[in-house]
């Protein structure tokens, strides 16, 4: 229900920039290390160290504000209220372009998921007001892993058959 809030031609767009910087990472390192050894499994975990940073910081936001907001009466937040909370997260060190880019358009996906949480708990829906904002944060922190890993797999060639069309269609794009 809240999940298609999470579509957005800039998050996209987010997403297609760290594939790209993924898959230049793997180009070189694939560059650098020819007749070498290498391990698919090394790659992946290579990269997986790199999208770390980037991972915690995500998930900690996620996490914050689940808690902070799933404290508070669904029913009476506000869109301004919500704005303002997600706006003071911030990351806890610098993070790298791509990153602050990826990070700045979860933050408006938040706003959008928490916004359409609210605008149906004030409908009425009972699921929306009986779930309140913190499960809600808490389901789209458990999609960034999942979401990098897929970043990942899109960059080192090891997406399912069935999803790499979809893949090539973005790596046009880039």
């Amino acid at each position: 229900l809240f999940l298609n809030e999470l579509y957005d031609e800039e998050f996209e767009h987010a997403l297609a920039a760290l594939a790209g910087e993924a898959s230049a990472l793997h180009e070189a390192r694939v560059a650098e290390e020819s007749g070498n050894q290498r391990s698919a499994y090394e790659d992946e975990r290579i990269l997986e160290q790199h999208f770390a940073p980037l991972l915690a910081e995500s998930q900690a936001m996620l996490g914050a504000l689940a808690a902070e907001l799933g404290r508070r009466d669904v029913a009476t937040l506000t869109q301004d209220e919500i704005d303002a909370a997600v706006d003071r997260m911030q990351p806890s060190g610098e993070l790298a372009p791509s990153f602050e880019e990826f990070f700045s358009k979860l933050k408006k996906a938040v706003k959008k998921v928490a916004g359409k949480a609210v605008a149906l708990a004030k409908k009425g829906v009972s699921l929306a007001t009986k779930l309140g904002l913190g499960p809600v944060l808490d389901k789209l922190k458990g999609l960034i892993k999942p979401l990098l890993k897929r970043v990942i797999q899109t960059a080192i060639g090891k997406l399912p058959p069935a999803l790499q069309p979809a893949a090539k269609k973005l790596a046009e794009k880039l």
